[in-house]
């Protein structure tokens, strides 16, 4: 897999010389991987952002210092150079950076708000800690949309606690509400 750079429209919210924020839809991948080699949130910054450019042929995230699920919209961090990238991945990493998400969770949640602090798999398969944080925000008939902070970044972290509760996030084809 390689990174080429591809005219697709991007949702930029904030610009500067050192920083960009921009909005990623749901349904778009943050960087090439197997099943997805081009189409991706890194394709269409590296053609916005001409200076942006990967340090090597195994970087697929030129300035990209997070990243959301495929499914997941919300707002990416890039930074533009070197120092500010090692900065902010440094902060997302201690947690010194608030991550906030809104989620619609299958059926009613019945507590107003809590902590989900139960361990998830690791990359080598070792269990991790893993916390994360609720409030509902409203209840519908059938489902529940909550505010959520997560205190580690584990993958696919909100998916599965939410089912492991019973209460998955709307549509997640891959932890339960099919």
């Amino acid at each position: 897999i390689s990174l080429q750079p591809e005219d697709i429209a991007l949702d930029i919210l904030y610009e500067d010389e050192h920083l960009l924020i921009i909005n990623k839809p749901p349904g778009m991948v943050v960087h090439p991987a197997p099943g997805h080699p081009s189409g991706t949130f890194a394709n269409a910054l590296i053609h916005y952002c001409k200076n942006l450019r990967p340090k090597d042929a195994m970087d697929l995230r030129p300035g990209i210092v997070h990243r959301l699920d495929k499914d997941t919209s919300g707002l990416l961090l890039v930074a533009k150079n070197e120092t500010l990238a090692q900065e902010l991945e440094s902060r997302f990493e201690s947690g010194s950076v608030g991550k906030e998400y809104l989620c619609l969770l299958a059926g009613r949640l019945p507590e107003n708000e809590g902590v989900i602090d139960s361990p998830l798999p690791g990359r080598e398969g070792n269990e991790v800690p893993a916390m994360t944080r609720f409030k509902v925000e409203k209840r519908f008939s059938d489902t529940t949309l909550a505010r959520v902070r997560i205190e580690t970044g584990r993958m696919h972290q909100i998916r599965l606690h939410f089912a492991k509760l019973g209460y998955p996030v709307v549509m997640d084809d891959q932890h339960g509400d099919f």
